[in-house]
């Protein structure tokens, strides 16, 4: 019965751990891409000749489609 405790508790303590590490890079990525110092990854995202070309077409591409928001005004 002890032994199936111990399993239980290292279970769930490696489930809590999984969850928060996840929230850490989530939060950090958020504050990057909001901060623009997100980093063009190399494994995955647009792959073609005209993307690859220049960072002013990666960061020009998704504006047009991305809705903007405002700030109202005082």
């Amino acid at each position: 019965m002890e032994l199936e405790r111990l399993q239980a508790i290292l279970m769930a303590g490696f489930f809590a751990f999984a969850q928060i590490a996840i929230s850490v890079m989530l939060v950090v990525n958020w504050s990057r891409a909001a901060t623009g110092r997100l980093q063009r990854n190399p494994f995955l995202g647009v792959r073609t000749p005209a993307t690859m070309r220049s960072e002013g077409v990666i960061m020009g591409a998704p504006l047009p489609t991305s809705p903007i928001w405002r700030s109202p005004s005082p």
